[in-house]
């Protein structure tokens, strides 16, 4: 072993028996320790101990203090080679995963004003109930935070992230994206929070029947909900015309604009339409518009509620009545009365959306969603079994170990035996050790290498 000579001097009578010692001594000495270091150890221990019993007669003299290698045996011992080797990489991992969820945290403590205590039982739940939608901690720590951003509370936002994540998994659209798409719904027609995954089931119902998908029903509605509930349109109508409507324009997001477009000019209001950047040329007010509407379509579609003639009708039953006539109309009627309720740029649009409704597709899928209770949680538990999900719920099993490992007495303790191997490995050098040739026995080149991974 380099750093370790042994000097022997015998009487010429003595070295028949100390022959063969001798030679597993020197050869010892002459080969770098390998992997197997703690068999070699015990060897060179026991030959020590048997040559140490006649220290005085053979005049045995250590170049070192043995004292060094024997605990630096010890400690090798109780690890093999390649656990030694995992130990940073492993601790690396955590360290990094454990940041992650602090600086999550941490946004958090930002975004809300709690007890110290409820934030402690937050993190402390977040494992679990991040696993129970099949996301990792990160994710749903992450949605939570952003929910409190939107003013509600930490309670709030952590139940509002399960419904967010239910959303992500079945749509496959991202966190921000489910969280964009709900809030916009519930803000729209002033749902409690505890209705989020109400709107979930509505999206997922109408995504397996229809050919539409719950992704693109909810960009739809992202854009067209302020309008329409605005205009008294209840949540289910308006889902009806849009998953109709997109059934044959294959652009849920376009229609939600032409919807939201159409509901205001119907209203009469211009002045929201210019600051969206819709045309407003010839747009008259909400008498002027209905007595254009009658005109065109024979009088047989009035806009404003005949028991209240101050309020206008719901827009589902006005474009009902439309699609009732369409028909009859003649082309230039057609035409006119497209751009009247859409404007020229959404008529395209409108005229699909009139389709739909003369199919029987808007009405079949208004239907559908007032049916769609449990919807969202049944397609979550088919996505439960996906390799997506299996994977995210590993990662969010690794985040909480290492939350948990990082506070507790074993990887405190881990963290010491490696602090303490590394000053071993210090002394060694220091007393005369040749550093590739320790190295060696631990695979310490690959070991050292990984210790970046605690730096960031």
């Amino acid at each position: 072993m380099a750093g370790y000579n042994v000097n022997v001097r015998v009487n010429p009578s003595d070295l028949r028996n100390l022959d063969a010692l001798e030679e597993r001594l020197q050869a010892i000495a002459r080969t770098p320790v390998s992997l197997n270091f703690d068999v070699e150890y015990k060897d060179l221990d026991n030959a020590l101990s048997r040559l140490s019993k006649n220290a005085d007669k053979y005049e045995i003299k250590p170049s070192i203090d043995t004292s060094v290698i024997e605990e630096a045996g010890k400690r090798l011992g109780q690890l093999s080679s390649s656990a030694i080797q995992k130990i940073p990489e492993l601790m690396g991992r955590m360290a990094k995963e454990t940041l992650n969820i602090d600086t999550a945290m941490a946004s958090l403590y930002k975004s809300t004003d709690e007890a110290s205590a409820k934030y402690t039982r937050f993190l402390n739940n977040a494992g679990s109930a991040s696993k129970s939608v099949g996301r990792d901690m990160s994710s749903y720590i992450s949605q939570t935070d952003e929910w409190a951003r939107r003013g509600y509370s930490l309670d709030q936002s952590a139940k509002l992230s399960k419904s967010s994540s239910v959303y992500a998994n079945i749509s496959g659209t991202d966190d921000k994206t489910a969280i964009n798409d709900l809030d916009a719904v519930i803000k729209a027609y002033d749902l409690q929070y505890t209705d989020a995954l109400s709107i979930v089931d509505r999206y997922s119902k109408l995504g397996s029947e229809f050919s539409v998908s719950a992704q693109d029903l909810g960009a739809g509605m992202s854009n067209a909900a302020s309008a329409l509930a605005l205009g008294g349109t209840d949540l289910n109508k308006a889902l009806a015309m849009l998953t109709g409507g997109a059934e044959i324009t294959q652009s849920a997001s376009d229609l939600g604009n032409t919807l939201k477009a159409g509901q205001l000019r119907i209203q009469g209001m211009k002045d929201s339409l210019e600051a969206l950047g819709e045309e407003t040329e010839g747009m008259g007010s909400v008498g002027e518009i209905q007595a254009r509407i009658k005109e065109l379509t024979k009088g047989q579609v009035n806009i404003m509620d005949s028991s209240d003639p101050s309020r206008v009708r719901d827009y589902y039953d006005i474009l009902q009545d439309v699609s009732r006539v369409w028909d009859s109309l003649k082309n230039t009627q057609q035409t006119d009365l497209l751009e009247t309720m859409f404007g020229k740029s959404g008529s395209n649009q409108g005229a699909a959306l009139i389709k739909a409704f003369q199919s029987g597709q808007v009405q079949k899928a208004y239907d559908a969603s007032i049916h769609a209770d449990d919807s969202a949680m049944q397609e979550q538990e088919k996505w439960m079994d996906s390799m997506d999900a299996k994977l995210q719920q590993f990662h969010g099993q690794f985040q909480e170990l290492s939350t948990t490992a990082l506070d507790s007495d074993f990887m405190k303790g881990a963290m010491d035996a490696g602090t303490g191997f590394l000053d071993i490995l210090t002394q060694i050098v220091d007393v005369g050790g040749t550093l590739p040739l320790i190295l060696g026995a631990v695979g310490g080149v690959k070991l050292f290498k990984n210790l970046d991974l605690f730096y960031y």
